[in-house]
């Protein structure tokens, strides 16, 4: 019954799920995009670079440089590293906040791509099939609902079934 629903759904709604697959493929790049902010370390080692090269000569390898900034940065006070750590932490924040608006835009995406429902009865292994108002059996219910709760009405029925159990009790 999945099957035949959902390709009468893809059928009508194919343009609309692309549509939707793709925005999803855009928001995981645009994740991937977000570049992290450079830390404290860095951004001073960036400014200081050219010093650094300078005062250990111009055959320094990278290797000298590096351990020569991490020296250095090691040696600066708690006054001289705050300008650097403040940066980062608004740096950092900004950062955050525009991966927290993509995921959320991602999830939406997602969730207008796959509703709910489908979702739960997929990862319980079920398949769906919607009981027309005509049939026998949504009359049999809608008589006992109506019975036991005569303010009661019945709008849709939808049966469940689980292929997985149906197999077992056969013996397949």
């Amino acid at each position: 019954a999945e099957g035949a629903e959902g390709g009468a759904a893809g059928a009508a709604g194919g343009g609309e799920a692309s549509r939707l697959e793709a925005e999803i493929l855009q928001f995981e790049s645009q994740l991937e995009g977000v570049k992290r902010p450079k830390t404290p370390y860095f951004q001073w080692f960036e400014e200081n670079r050219a010093a650094i090269v300078k005062e250990l000569g111009p055959g320094a390898g990278i290797c000298a440089i590096s351990k020569r900034g991490g020296e250095l940065w090691r040696g600066l006070s708690e006054k001289q590293r705050r300008p650097y750590e403040k940066r980062y932490r608004e740096a950092k924040q900004d950062h955050d906040q525009e991966k927290e608006q993509i995921r959320e835009k991602k999830a939406a995406a997602s969730e207008a791509a796959d509703p709910l429902v489908q979702r739960q009865y997929r990862m319980l292994a079920c398949d769906l099939e919607t009981i027309g108002t005509g049939s026998e059996v949504f009359s049999v219910i809608q008589a006992y609902v109506q019975s036991s709760l005569p303010n009661a009405e019945v709008a849709s029925l939808v049966c469940v079934s689980r292929p997985s159990e149906e197999r077992a009790a056969s013996g397949r």
